[in-house]
């Protein structure tokens, strides 16, 4: 078929033993007489580098403004443990355990950036990380344990459905990069597309750290 043609040359498509790379190889066909070529696709695709980038940003900005309120972090942590690992509410590892969590959102923002094994491994502590913060947004929505967190936003509020909805689109964005929607564009990334990658994760970014001045915002109650 002539849309399955590059210059009169039929593609064929295989996966190279290195990298994990595809590889597009035009073969000449008979009577041709164009050269073999092959061009190399990246592993990490645009979008998948969008999603990488804007999930280091929520969690560096996360652990940030977890670090600033590390207190507030250490009493959320105290009032979970109360409701359901009370044997534990008196052993004073609340604190340490909050600045474990800041360094594992640190991490996992810088570990996102890096290709191959530490970019995966990253993309799935991500998921556990959504995942765990819906389930605990969940929670005070439903009155189990009132919380209040100034975990991504600006001001510090009480968790309700709104904050579901926004830690599951957190979730949902890190399933993506999890399990690579985007399996690479021919040609490698250009300079213009991580430029675009970047403003879009400035964006999300942003869109998380403003989400409940937006939400007043919009109910009308500024």
């Amino acid at each position: 078929m002539a849309a399955d043609l590059i210059g009169g040359h039929r593609p064929l498509l295989f996966q190279a033993p290195v990298s994990g790379c595809a590889v597009v190889v035009t073969a000449a066909q008979p009577g041709g007489d164009r050269p073999v070529e092959r061009v190399r696709d990246v592993q990490m695709g645009y979008l998948e580098l969008t999603l990488r980038l804007s999930l280091a940003g929520v969690f560096l900005t996360s652990g940030v403004a977890k670090a600033r309120e590390i207190s507030d972090s250490a009493k959320m942590l105290e009032k979970l443990t109360e409701r359901f690992l009370s044997k534990w509410s008196d052993s004073g590892l609340h604190r340490p355990a909050a600045w474990l969590l800041v360094a594992t959102e640190m991490c996992t923002a810088v570990g996102l950036l890096v290709p191959g094994v530490t970019g995966k491994l990253s993309a799935a502590f991500s998921v556990a990380l959504t995942a765990s913060f819906v389930m605990v947004a969940i929670l005070s929505a439903l009155s189990v344990v009132s919380l209040s967190c100034a975990c991504f936003g600006a001001e510090k509020t009480r968790l309700g459905w709104r904050h579901v909805w926004r830690n599951a689109g957190l979730l949902s964005i890190a399933l993506c990069a999890l399990f690579e929607v985007d399996g690479g564009i021919s040609g490698g990334i250009t300079p213009g597309s991580v430029m675009a990658a970047l403003f879009i994760a400035v964006a999300v970014t942003l869109l998380v750290v403003y989400y409940d001045e937006l939400a007043e915002m919009l109910s009308g109650n500024w």
